[in-house]
């Protein structure tokens, strides 16, 4: 009896994670699917005139539902980020110092600076995203623009 219980009290970390995972999947694919405020227009025209484009690259990219949606930047931002950090180590030997030498304090402040840098490039992003979607939408005014750049 204590050989269940045994395997219970370990099966139950392993259904968590697995569980928070499917959770993490199932968000990231509906918010594949959750159209930017105001950007309907692209949604309609998007089988005729943009094959070959780069809006359509863009929704291939983003999880291929024929979108412009909340989650079309994806993990670009990150990704970016990371590898400015990766160069800022091998040229300031500070950064190095932090990622090699201090530890866990220092790898905790190379993670600070990663989310920093992602945020930088996500507003950045977002920014020439919505002035690259301006041909495309009918009604474009500023408040439209500050509402697609906030939704990315």
């Amino acid at each position: 009896q204590t050989l269940i219980m045994e395997q219970r009290i370990s099966l139950s970390p392993f259904l968590g994670r697995v569980f928070r995972t499917l959770v993490i999947i199932t968000i990231a694919r509906f918010g594949n699917y959750v159209p930017i405020p105001g950007i309907t227009e692209v949604e309609s025209l998007y089988e005729s005139s943009f094959r070959g484009s780069s809006i359509y690259n863009l929704s291939t990219f983003s999880g291929g539902s024929n979108v412009i949606s909340i989650f079309t930047l994806g993990l670009g931002p990150f990704f970016s980020a990371s590898i400015l950090i990766q160069f800022l180590t091998k040229l300031y030997p500070s950064f190095e110092k932090l990622q090699n030498e201090d530890g866990d304090a220092g790898r905790k402040q190379i993670v600070r600076y990663t989310r920093l840098f992602t945020i930088f490039f996500s507003v950045i992003e977002s920014i020439f995203l919505s002035n690259s979607l301006r041909p495309y939408v009918f009604s474009w005014t500023f408040e439209s623009y500050i509402i697609v750049a906030l939704s990315l």
